[in-house]
């Protein structure tokens, strides 16, 4: 991709960015929200039209004019959101928009198939083509996503926050398909927020900012802090400047709350983040801690009318 440019109005998204990636080669896409990332790779995959600009695939002019063109050239996009038909198989997924028909009738015998070759070659043949999707996992269903990108021949495959959704047992499994699938010769865009990811997974980042190119390079030879600069314009201090804090009394603790957990204690005048995984126990953590705040010894009407009006709130907000 070379000067490619996309205005929306007023606003320009693109403003003659550059990308290049290899057979064989997994080049991270990163940078902040809005920074352009997503329509990149919407004129990618054919979603968008660029307004300027060319693309080239293996040396021979690019230029699809809807996703499906793009796929049958080689080219799929695995959104963070998965567009999958719940209520029908994994082969009926796995065909869906390219369905193998003669005299206008489905050939299920070719769609059973092409859904067996496409699984086995992410080396997960155990997922039976005639499972409906509704019943796998967010990680299975993301293997029939790549897998439907497999069975029209994918040579350039974009994962854009595949593991948003993911436990950490699933995105480690996430991580092996995509070295399996760099060892085939597939070229793979990898978009992520989490760098330590990024440094994981890519053999090059490429960072944009502002709809422009920021910087890029070799992962191996970039810290996270370093990439960080790129996508802000600066270093991350000047920035995010850290400001005198002061920490006052406790007003929550919380503890003995799961096998092997540590005591969790919130003060006044304190942001404590609690971070995880999809099943880390984060929700369980913030239950627990709702359940477990004493109430006032005093001005227990003023906290009862304070719940009765949360939760008020929560009933109207949904």
């Amino acid at each position: 991709m070379r000067g490619i440019r996309k205005a929306f109005g007023a606003t320009v998204a693109l403003d003659g960015v550059d990308l290049e990636v290899a057979p064989g080669e997994v080049c991270a896409l990163v940078g902040q929200n809005g920074a352009g990332k997503s329509t990149l790779m919407a004129v990618l995959s054919g979603a968008l039209a660029p307004d300027g600009g060319e693309m080239t695939l293996d040396g021979a002019p690019y230029r699809p004019r809807d996703p499906l063109e793009a796929r049958q050239a080689g080219v799929a996009m695995i959104y963070q959101e998965l567009s999958l038909a719940p209520h029908l198989s994994v082969m009926e997924n796995v065909a869906l928009g390219m369905e193998p028909t003669r005299l206008g009738l489905m050939r299920w015998d070719e769609t059973r198939r092409r859904a067996r070759a496409a699984l086995a070659q992410l080396e997960h043949a155990e997922i039976a083509p005639e499972t409906p999707v509704s019943r796998l996992s967010v990680a299975g269903q993301q293997l029939v996503e790549i897998a439907r990108a497999f069975a029209v021949g994918c040579r350039v495959l974009v994962l854009d926050e595949p593991t948003s959704s993911l436990a950490q047992a699933d995105a480690r499994r996430l991580f092996e398909l995509v070295a399996r699938l760099k060892d085939q010769g597939h070229a793979i865009v990898y978009i992520s927020h989490f760098l330590e990811e990024v440094k994981q997974v890519a053999d090059r980042f490429v960072v944009l900012r502002d709809g422009r190119n920021a910087g890029g390079g070799r992962t191996a030879d970039a810290s996270p802090r370093e990439i960080v600069a790129m996508m802000v314009g600066s270093a991350v201090g000047e920035v995010y400047p850290r400001s005198a804090r002061r920490r006052g009394e406790p007003i929550l603790e919380v503890g003995g709350w799961g096998p092997g957990s540590a005591p969790l204690t919130l003060h006044r005048g304190e942001v404590v983040g609690i971070a995880g995984l999809l099943g880390a126990g984060r929700t369980s953590l913030s239950r627990r801690s709702r359940a477990s705040t004493p109430r006032p010894a005093a001005g227990g009407k003023a906290w009862a009318s304070s719940a009765r009006t949360a939760r008020t709130r929560a009933w109207r907000w949904g």
